[in-house]
């Protein structure tokens, strides 16, 4: 009998012989028991040994499958655990950075507002001042007649309030300059925001 397994091929590693299975058993009983010559009983003992030799390849074959199946599966469990931390940590980044550009876009919606907020009084001074100056220039006409003397403090009056107007006028051109770069600054920060917000569904999505 060892003569013959030792006949059977050989692996690196050798594993133990399986004993069999209870019609194994049965037919080694049988053959052993039964009365024909010896020839026949090592042919028969040797074809038992052969289907146990198969048998025992298959359950070895099964046992490297089951372990190589567990490692892929604790290597693709590791794998799957470091690309959700990652997915993690890239995720936590986007939330700051979405955070700060909403930050950018209140602070620069503060800006405008303040903006428009300049504007509007300084177009109210520029009204009350343009009132002023037609009240003033009503009553030189008026008074005309009478004011001939005050001719040079007339004009200088009336200077000042060009001045004046001129001066508010350049205010609100610029008030109105600084508002229009604000507010194409602001849709650039909104389109960044909402840039920021995609990817940070788009990651959420993926996790």
């Amino acid at each position: 009998m060892s003569n013959l397994s030792s006949a059977s091929p050989k692996k690196q590693t050798q594993r133990p012989r399986t004993l069999g299975t209870s019609k194994h058993a049965t037919a080694l009983d049988s053959i052993l028991s039964s009365t024909a010559t010896p020839a026949s009983k090592i042919s028969k003992l040797q074809d038992l040994l052969k289907e146990l030799d198969v048998e025992n390849t298959r359950k070895s074959l099964e046992i490297d499958m089951h372990c190589h199946l567990k490692k892929v599966a604790v290597e693709e469990r590791d794998s799957i655990a470091t690309r959700l931390n990652e997915a993690q940590a890239e995720l936590k980044s986007f939330g700051h950075r979405l955070e700060e550009a909403m930050a950018s876009v209140l602070s620069m919606q503060a800006m405008i507002n303040s903006q428009a907020h300049e504007r509007e009084q300084l177009c109210a001074r520029l009204n009350n001042g343009e009132a002023q100056l037609r009240a003033t220039e009503q009553q030189l006409g008026d008074t005309e007649a009478r004011m001939l003397n005050m001719a040079s403090f007339t004009e200088s009056r009336a200077a000042e309030f060009q001045q004046e107007k001129d001066y508010l006028t350049n205010e609100v051109i610029k008030s109105a300059q600084n508002e229009k770069e604000l507010l194409a600054e602001n849709v650039q920060w909104q389109h960044e925001y909402a840039r920021l917000q995609q990817e940070h569904q788009s990651s959420a999505s993926e996790i």
